[in-house]
């Protein structure tokens, strides 16, 4: 479909460029008989040039249209666009010569005087019109414009066979032209330089003993080249003005001639008083421009050669933009400020300069005093330009990748390096391959800007044919479809790459269960432990531990010691800091002061090693941070693969024993976006418990996880408890808490509030928080305010109520059921305004009484006995009793389950 399409695109761009092609100016009743008679028409101008005030000086009221070069001006009079163009007398000889449908008004406009420019001062000025004035005296320069002036191409060429142009005893004089300002200066169909300028420097320099370095360049840049240094001489049909003297040097003129306008043939009217009608057919049009654009001469040679141009500039920026691109992103990612400060500030700067500017800045100014190739240079600045796109787009795809991938690594033990290399940057690259494809694609049309440092490229190939045939139509739609296809092939390779990097692209092997042997398989079997674990071993120490942050400091006083074997619960209210220590003790942040020692190392230590800590330390997190470009089994054995040198069949067989553990051994092949949450929770768990670590750190393990979902993690972990796995829990589950935990440590104020056992902590806590703590885990307070309440949220609420105070399936059922039948079915549909209905649930654990009390304002209103008689009894069959009152106003319901 792709291949059609494109086919498709082309055939429309081919019958664009016909329709345009045939659309030529189709005649006028404009009669131009004098110069008066151009007053307030368009005119067409070359940018750079100063004829246009000249004229201004002689004809009143003209409009002036500005093009880059001859080729353009004349194919807009072609079109009509405008009713003339101002030409050198010279060019215009040859156009008309060569175009039935151009005539030249036959009054000179403006005279003007043709001359080479030198560099302010240059003692080759006076030598440069001793020898000009020489050729002149012996007929020379009158040779020379018989034979490119004529119009005859037979014989205009340079006959190189005559010229040295290689170091000679004087050295070589650095040459450079306009290539389109044909005959006087051009390239021919072989990439040489041509015309009446070309040969006449080429005999100069005979005359000097010097050889010629040649180039070429825009009409805008010309000056620029000599003024720089970059060119002795340069030559283009300059007008000889006051103007430019001051800036640069003019030898004495080598050609005198003047301005004047070409129009098309009609509105010239001829000495017998009949209008120049060009009578060929439309295919005889397109035959000769095919001919002329590609076959005369071989010009399609010059397309070509531009191509490969094109191509060398945009591979090469392409690879050193890529690297330097990451160069830059690596500076604007450092934590260095001064870095990151100078790489955003060059990164703006190249953002908010036009890339022409930066072209000509680093050709003139950057590279002004090196003679430096012109290709090297744009490789150079595009180079340059690139990189700031690069970096953007790699910056981009860095920061989707979730900061969890970072931690989760960081955890397992890789350093900075791996991590970036093995995790985020295979995550990111589905991020960066189409921004990049985009990029690489406009840096390559952009070099199509390269023709103002003299380089010819394939749009500049384009020009320069155009410059000759004096028509846009082949040129054009030549250059459109060459960087079409590129554009397509482009694309097609990137997305190649796109394709083979997808992991789900991948073939997925089946896993085969007696691969392995078992006597290679890890048993991570660990110590079973009694009530007390006193006499175990310390394996983690916190003294004084304090965490600021700019607006908080979750943190202020943690001093505690965790043995071998210990399950430790940490619960309190959100944001005392329960996270933020388990975070602090795997060093994923800092402290602000206090000292953490694991398994005897201080981790605030500069000489202790994190890494292999962190290595015998597992943590599971609560958003899973699984990584997605690889599936479970992957998930799962790359960290011992690298970190501890395992080989495949090992962790391999390790793997897939924890996996059947945790009841994920059919998954083994599925990646992380094909599983649920609590399938994903229980892989983040066979992954940590790879790497033998001696302890575990979970936080809140359970918290991203429907409530459906939250039990077979549990589950895991209970097994983990039962074979002696030591264990720091920050949890919401009560219930798991109570049953799991040897200790618990209940957090507030930033300290560890209250360090006791599940039935101390839970039944009889000492200090007056805990057991505030505790009691509002056993009342729940819900306000609906409008019919619009969230039912659904509500109800989520009551569920996990029922589960943190341990009620059983049936009697968290219960309350959903009550909720639903009570509220949404009978109350609120009966009563005419019942908001706000205020619901509170309480549960006496000692007693094991729980209780829903429901109170509204307006009418008398009995639910236990009005209403849906099926709700009513769905809800007589859930409650244990009940009771109703209305009072001043307003209903009370009581109901026990």
């Amino acid at each position: 479909m792709k291949r059609i399409a494109s086919l498709i695109l082309i055939a429309v761009l081919f019958v664009v460029f016909l329709v345009g092609c045939s659309n030529d100016h189709a005649g006028s009743s404009l009669v131009f008989s004098s110069k008066e008679d151009f007053s307030g028409h368009d005119i067409a101008c070359i940018t750079g040039t100063v004829v246009d005030r000249a004229v201004d000086n002689v004809v009143d009221g003209l409009t002036w249209h500005y093009y880059d070069d001859q080729a353009g001006a004349l194919e807009a009079l072609k079109r009509g666009d405008v009713d003339a163009s101002i030409v050198d007398e010279p060019i215009a000889r040859v156009v008309t010569g060569q175009r039935k449908e151009f005539a030249i008004f036959p009054e000179v406009i403006v005279s003007d005087s043709y001359g080479f420019i030198l560099k302010k001062g240059n003692s080759l000025t006076s030598i440069f019109s001793s020898i000009i004035e020489g050729f002149s005296q012996d007929g020379t320069l009158a040779a020379l414009r018989e034979k490119w002036l004529s119009g005859d191409e037979g014989k205009m060429h340079i006959d190189w066979s005559q010229y040295n142009i290689g170091e000679r005893v004087n050295g070589k004089l650095k040459y450079v032209y306009e290539p389109s300002v044909y005959p006087m200066s051009y390239m021919d169909s072989t990439g040489n330089a041509a015309g009446y300028e070309v040969e006449l420097l080429l005999m100069i320099a005979d005359r000097l003993d010097m050889g010629a370095d040649i180039s070429t360049t825009t009409f805008s840049s010309i000056i620029n080249f000599v003024q720089t240094g970059k060119a002795d001489v340069a030559s283009g049909c300059i007008s000889i003005t006051e103007e430019r003297a001051k800036e640069v040097d003019f030898p004495v003129a080598h050609y005198k001639g003047g301005n004047v306008f070409v129009c098309r043939s009609e509105n010239l009217i001829d000495a017998s008083g009949d209008g120049a009608v060009d009578e060929r057919s439309f295919l005889d049009k397109v035959g000769e421009s095919f001919e002329k654009t590609f076959v005369k001469e071989g010009r399609w040679k010059l397309i070509l050669k531009g191509l490969g141009v094109t191509l060398l500039i945009s591979a090469c920026s392409a690879v050193f933009g890529t690297v330097l691109g990451f160069l830059l992103m690596l500076l604007l990612r450092n934590k260095v400020r001064c870095l990151s400060a100078f790489a955003k500030a060059f990164s703006s700067l190249m953002t908010g300069v036009p890339a022409l500017v930066v072209l000509l800045i680093v050709y003139f100014i950057v590279f002004g005093s090196v003679d430096a190739s012109p290709i090297a240079v744009a490789i150079v600045a595009f180079s340059v330009i690139f990189s700031v796109s690069v970096a953007g787009i790699l910056q981009t795809g860095i920061n989707a990748v979730d900061k969890g991938q970072w931690e989760a690594s960081t955890a397992l033990g890789f350093g900075k390096v791996s991590v970036f290399g093995r995790i985020i940057m295979p995550q990111a690259i589905s991020h960066i391959l189409p921004l990049y494809k985009g990029e690489i694609v406009g840096m390559m049309k952009l070099t199509s800007i390269v023709g103002y440092i003299a380089i010819q490229d394939l749009t500049k190939a384009g020009d320069i044919i155009r410059s000759r045939t004096y028509e846009a139509f082949f040129p054009l739609l030549a250059v459109a479809a060459i960087y079409f296809a590129l554009s397509t092939l482009i694309g097609a390779l990137v997305g190649r790459i796109e394709v083979k990097i997808n992991p789900k692209k991948r073939r997925r092997v089946a896993f085969l269960e007696g691969e392995f042997k078992e006597e290679k398989l890890h048993e991570n079997k660990h110590e079973k432990v009694g009530s007390s674990t006193q006499e175990n071993p310390v394996l983690i120490e916190v003294e004084h531990l304090r965490k600021e942050y700019p607006n908080i400091t979750p943190l202020r006083d943690v001093n505690t010691t965790i043995r071998k074997g210990e399950v430790i619960t940490i619960i309190g209210p959100s944001g005392t800091g329960k996270s933020t220590l388990m975070r602090c003790i795997n060093r994923l942040e800092t402290p602000t002061s206090g000292t953490i020692k694991v398994f005897g190392y201080d981790t605030g230590d500069k000489k202790t090693d994190l890494r292999m800590l962190r290595r015998r330390m597992g943590m599971v997190f609560q958003s899973f941070n699984l990584f997605g470009h690889l599936n479970v089994i992957e998930n799962v054995t790359l960290a011992p693969m690298v970190l501890k040198k395992e080989s495949k069949e090992s962790a391999y067989g390790n793997a897939m024993r924890l996996l059947r553990m945790v009841g994920m051994a059919e998954k083994a092949l599925s990646y992380p976006d094909e599983l649920s949450g609590g399938q994903k929770q229980r892989v983040a768990i066979a992954r940590t418990l790879a790497m033998d670590p001696e302890i575990v750190l979970f936080d809140e393990p359970t918290s991203a996880l429907d409530p459906t979902m939250v039990g077979e993690v549990l589950s895991v972990m209970k097994e983990l408890a039962k074979e002696g796995m030591t264990m720091m829990i920050v949890t919401h589950e009560m219930k798991f808490a109570r049953d799991v935990s040897t200790r618990i440590f209940y957090m507030d104020e930033g300290v560890i509030y209250e360090d006791g056992t599940p039935q101390q902590i839970f039944d009889h806590p000492e200090k007056g928080r805990t057991r505030a703590f505790v009691k509002r885990l056993k009342v729940l307070s819900l306000l609906v305010e409008s019919k619009d309440y969230d039912f659904i949220a509500m109800n989520e609420k009551l569920q996990s109520f029922g589960e943190k105070n341990m009620l059983g399936a049936k009697r968290t059922r219960n309350l959903r059921l009550l909720f639903e039948e009570l509220v949404a079915v009978n109350i609120l549909p009966n009563c005419r305004s019942p908001f706000p209905l205020e619901l509170a649930v309480e549960y006496d654990g000692e007693k094991d009484v729980l209780e829903m009390r429901f109170k509204w304002n307006g009418e008398e209103y009995n639910p236990l006995e009005n209403g849906d008689e099926i709700s009513l009894c769905l809800v007589k069959a859930a409650m244990k009793d009940g009771g109703y009152e209305y009072e001043n106003g307003a209903n009370r319901l009581v109901i026990s389950l």
